[in-house]
């Protein structure tokens, strides 16, 4: 990750791996983000443990604006990005898209998945953007009435 990128005249922020002592920070912008739909607290302690590697974040100052978690499949060309979480006060400031391509250009799978709420424009337009391409929809994905879109990034045909 690169150190600090200037987002804007006021805006400083530092791109980095998550620490140990970060997951309350992570729950708790997870929750920001998701309401309902959130992650459980303790999952974040177990993706640290499970993919210590593919979890970044983005800091403004000391506070945690962004997050993402990436992990690997079970097929071990394939990484799964499991969170993308961007404080909302900040969201369309280019955080998220930093962190996502920053995580993109260091990777090493041949392909990345993710999935998205259809219903969410601002990061299927995100995620297109960055060359994710949809190769699914499942219906009822986290339950029903809850689709969701598979999408998925080669960085042999993006970027």
């Amino acid at each position: 990750m690169i150190p600090n990128i200037l987002i804007n005249d006021n805006m400083t922020v530092t791109y980095r791996a998550i620490e140990q002592d970060e997951f309350a920070m992570m729950a708790q912008l997870e929750q920001q983000c998701f309401g309902a739909h959130a992650l459980p607290d303790f999952f974040f302690r177990q993706s640290y443990d499970c993919w210590p590697k593919g979890c970044f974040a983005a800091f403004q100052e000391q506070k945690m604006q962004a997050f993402l978690i990436l992990a690997q499949s079970e097929t071990q060309d394939i990484g799964w990005i499991l969170s993308v979480a961007v404080s909302p006060e900040l969201q369309g400031q280019g955080i998220g898209r930093k962190l996502l391509t920053q995580l993109l250009e260091q990777q090493s799978y041949a392909r990345v998945r993710l999935t998205v709420d259809p219903e969410n424009p601002a990061a299927l337009r995100l995620y297109q953007s960055l060359g994710f391409s949809k190769i699914a929809e499942e219906a009822d994905y986290f339950g029903p009435n809850q689709t969701r879109w598979v999408m998925e990034y080669s960085p042999n045909l993006s970027i």
